[in-house]
């Protein structure tokens, strides 16, 4: 797990990120003032695409995002070699000194100071009114995202919405969550207003208003507004932009993305910016296609746990594969979701990372509607709509508020699972004791509802304290 940049401190890291930077000129007396940028649409459009470039970075969702999120839940087992971080993360032993926490941390905040550079800057670009809108649109959305991923996380953290420009505005001290969720509430509130519904192919994957739309139901639902997350994934909904694949396992081959289930994807091309999930779910010692590090195996309680006749489960999850010379390979369960028979190289492939997805809107909106006004036919219905494209029966009639919120939560593990959710699920529903423990693993809430915040950070900000716990 140790990579070259993840030794150097948040401040290095700012300093030799942002100036070597084409469109940064480092300034004698400091080190962040931009100097001949900003000026065209063409600076304008760079600098916003490389916003969207930290997206599909290791220590982000190419890599960290469903170890944090997945690895650290009952879902998962620990399948890496070097296991020392992934192992902490998965038996709840995380120390504060875990480098996945401290790169995802980085990546992160290095993100949002680019992010807050282009909402501040690309208004003075010379460019047509509306596209200039849409491009600091589409940032506030990103930087949104970043921000929910980081609370999700740490908790209370650094707010920070104007550029960095001085090594004298490093030390930023923590804000509480509930400031947090409201800076990302605002942000995708104003996305919203600017965004297109589509765009044409050569900007495929760039963000939507459906996207911002869906992004504010799930954060609503994690400060528990539910009647604004049902409002926000019914507009989803009503706009008729999005539906189920017939077949769930067309989500996934690389030929079938940015279909219309796929509301917002971190984008991936190989040779371009290829990603790794072949190498990193493909099976330890197993030959070509299949190859790969056994990054993580798939509980078998989990496995136990799919309804009977769930097709999910096999689009999944594989603990067998046969070649087509006809010879077959066996081993431990596996994630399958990602597999790419195609790949230039196991790292090296088409295959996108689903961030939102249709069917959670769907799941969502069912959740919010129960927690509202308890089990009606308008909750059952989205629900049933997901359960059915599984080759599953609608939801029994007749449950409990309570035991149709349970049964919105293990539906969420059999449709998302695998795609970073899980753990920030249990936390929000206060199953996360209750599910690991079942699991296996001694958890301790609220201690363990939160990651340790990054030492490297706390060594380096005089404002920062470490969560309670840890």
């Amino acid at each position: 797990m140790k990579r070259r940049w993840n030794k150097l401190s948040l401040t290095v890291l700012l300093v030799w990120l942002v100036s070597s930077c084409q469109f940064l000129d480092e300034n004698p007396q400091d080190f962040l003032a931009p100097a001949n940028f900003y000026k065209t649409e063409a600076d304008a459009v760079a600098a916003v695409n490389a916003v969207y470039s930290h997206l599909s970075t290791g220590s982000y969702y190419g890599g960290h995002f469903w170890r944090m999120g997945d690895l650290a839940s009952d879902l998962l087992d620990d399948g890496a070699v070097s296991r020392t971080e992934t192992l902490e993360l998965n038996t709840y032993t995380v120390a504060s000194t875990n480098d996945i926490l401290s790169e995802f941390w980085q990546r992160l905040y290095v993100a949002i100071n680019q992010a807050n550079a282009a909402i501040g800057r690309v208004p003075g670009t010379t460019m047509d009114a509306n596209r200039k809108a849409r491009l600091v649109a589409e940032v506030r959305f990103l930087r949104a995202l970043f921000y929910f991923d980081l609370v999700k996380a740490f908790g209370d953290i650094p707010l920070i919405t104007e550029e960095t420009t001085s090594l004298n505005d490093l030390a930023v001290a923590r804000r509480p969550a509930t400031e947090i969720y409201k800076q990302i509430i605002q942000d995708l509130q104003e996305a919203e207003k600017a965004l297109p519904v589509s765009y044409a192919a050569a900007d495929m994957g760039r963000v939507t208003k459906g996207a911002a739309q869906a992004l504010l139901a799930k954060v609503y639902l994690f400060t528990k507004d539910y009647a604004a997350a049902a409002q926000k994934a019914q507009e989803v909904v009503q706009s008729g932009t999005y539906s189920l694949v017939p077949n769930y396992a067309d989500l996934w081959p690389a030929e079938k993305e940015n279909g219309p289930e796929h509301i917002f994807s971190v984008q991936y091309r190989a040779g371009v910016v290829g990603s790794n999930f072949n190498e990193t779910f493909g099976v330890r010692g197993g030959k070509a296609p299949i190859t790969g590090g056994s990054g993580a195996f798939v509980k078998k309680t989990f496995i136990a746990s799919y309804e009977t006749g769930d097709v999910r489960k096999e689009s999944s999850i594989k603990d067998s594969y046969t070649f087509s010379d006809g010879s077959k390979a066996t081993f431990q369960p596996h994630v399958w979701k990602y597999f790419n028979p195609n790949g230039t190289t196991p790292s090296n492939t088409d295959t996108n990372w689903p961030v939102i997805r249709y069917a959670d809107v769907l799941l969502m909106l069912a959740e919010a509607r129960n927690e509202v006004g308890g089990p009606t036919a308008d909750a059952y219905a989205p629900i049933n709509q997901v359960r059915s494209r599984a080759k599953l029966g609608a939801l029994p009639a007749g449950l409990t508020k309570d035991q149709f919120r349970d049964a919105v939560l293990r539906e969420r593990g059999w449709e998302l699972s695998f795609e970073g959710h899980r753990r920030y699920d249990l936390i929000r529903m206060n199953k996360l004791q209750e599910n690991l423990r079942k699991a296996g693993i001694n958890v301790t809430v609220p201690k363990h509802n939160l990651y340790p915040i990054p030492q490297r950070e706390l060594d380096t900000n005089r404002e920062l304290q470490q969560n309670t716990g840890y």
